[in-house]
């Protein structure tokens, strides 16, 4: 069965080449320059098609091919549940209770580490049986989370410690599967669990989000699982072990992306695996407007550029799943090109009822495929999120949400090339 998975996945991506070439033909024929073709087909179908086929691979082969039941280990060790704050008074209280009510059968240790909250965070969580560190005002330094992570890190006695944000919500058995996934392997070095949205969202924007966790992060999530390595195992819920994250210093200070950083700094290690677990499942809360949704995906994309800054040998890393990550700087072009050619040139023919030099018969016949592609993803998320039903909203997303994200990805991009700091 992987056999016929992986042939059907050559062919596609034989015929998509054969398809972005055909296309990159017709716009020459249609009078736009050849170089100029071959650059803007190379950057929005071939790169992308050939990501999306690998994604696509892994999510067919979890929907077909039986999974053995996890195992759970003999016992379960003790571990430590980090969790760093900044005025969280609204959410701290239910975030302590939601890792109080895991099934988890070891001892939970929780830290709070503080980052001089002006209201009532500390008092709120001082109620519950936790370790308390407060930073005073005098202390505070300049508001950054890796720092608070790391003062919370030096106080782990556990070989096993988890890292959740403030709003972030733990299921009763994710705990578990975090531990249960790090112990499979003397390896696997950490785990990043299933993200997803809380029930409750209110704006479009935060709707549209749902669709962006169930499908978008979770099937790259998926994919890169598959293909031997995360990029990130991201700070809002992820499972590490202790002693080979103090190998690498914890979280680096004084960069936007520490959970990036963080995460391929394991990944150096020889033989590491970081992994993900899909049954793990976190909910946490998004941003609600689209000046915040904004903010937070130039955030995420500039820690991305800023990893490679920091740390260029990861593009040439021998792993499999550096395909992905050596991708990362053609993603400015990829984004330029969509932002200013592609989109303005489909909206143009959408509305005129015609073609283009750039929207020709070759990209008409894309859509249905890519249809398909989502409707694949979404029947694998659904498999781990059984309440996730279709909505009107994944219109939106399917509409308006790359185009905020792409913003938000050229953002990023110049807010590192310039070095401009915002968290």
């Amino acid at each position: 069965m992987l056999f016929i998975i992986d042939f059907i996945t050559i062919l596609l991506g034989y015929i998509s080449i054969n398809g972005s070439i055909a296309w990159a033909i017709e716009m020459t024929s249609n009078g736009v320059n050849t170089c100029l073709s071959n650059i803007f087909v190379f950057s929005i179908a071939i790169i992308p098609g050939i990501s999306m086929l690998f994604i696509v691979n892994s999510i067919i082969k979890d929907l077909v091919i039986k999974k053995q039941k996890q195992k759970e280990p003999c016992s379960f060790p003790d571990v430590t549940v980090v969790i760093p704050t900044y005025n969280e008074e609204k959410q701290i209280g239910e975030t302590i209770e939601s890792v109080m009510a895991s099934d988890y059968p070891g001892k939970i240790t929780i830290i709070v580490s503080d980052d001089a909250s002006t209201d009532d965070t500390v008092k709120i969580a001082g109620t519950y049986p936790c370790i308390i560190l407060k930073t005073s005002k005098e202390e505070k330094g300049n508001g950054k989370k890796a720092e608070n992570l790391n003062r919370a890190m030096k106080q782990v006695k556990t070989e096993l410690v988890i890292t959740i944000d403030a709003d972030t919500i733990v299921t009763e058995t994710a705990i578990k599967k975090l531990v249960s996934k790090i112990l499979e392997s003397d390896n696997i070095l950490a785990v990043a669990g299933n993200i997803q949205l809380k029930e409750k969202t209110e704006t479009i924007f935060q709707k549209m989000q749902k669709w962006d966790y169930a499908i978008g992060i979770y099937s790259v999530k998926m994919a890169q699982n598959n293909l031997g390595a995360l990029s990130v195992a991201h700070g809002a819920c992820a499972i590490y072990k202790y002693s080979y994250f103090k190998s690498v210093g914890f979280f680096k200070e004084g960069i936007v992306g520490e959970d990036i950083k963080a995460t391929y700094d394991l990944s150096g290690i020889p033989n590491s695996v970081i992994a993900y677990e899909p049954n793990a499942i976190f909910l946490t809360d998004s941003p609600e407007t689209m000046k915040e949704l904004f903010i937070q995906r130039r955030r995420w994309s500039q820690g991305a550029y800023e990893m490679i800054r920091h740390d260029p040998s990861v593009l040439i890393r021998d792993r499999v799943s550096t395909l992905f990550t050596i991708l990362i700087p053609t993603f400015p072009i990829i984004d330029v090109c969509l932002l200013f050619v592609f989109i303005p040139s489909l909206i143009y023919s959408i509305f005129t009822y015609t073609t283009s030099s750039i929207i020709g018969m070759a990209t008409i016949a894309i859509i249905p495929f890519s249809i398909l592609m989502c409707y694949i993803i979404y029947k694998s998320s659904k498999k781990y999120l059984p309440s996730l039903k279709l909505d009107i909203y994944i219109i939106p997303y399917i509409v308006i949400y790359p185009i905020i994200n792409i913003i938000a990805n050229i953002t990023g991009f110049i807010y590192e090339v310039v070095g401009i700091k915002k968290w």
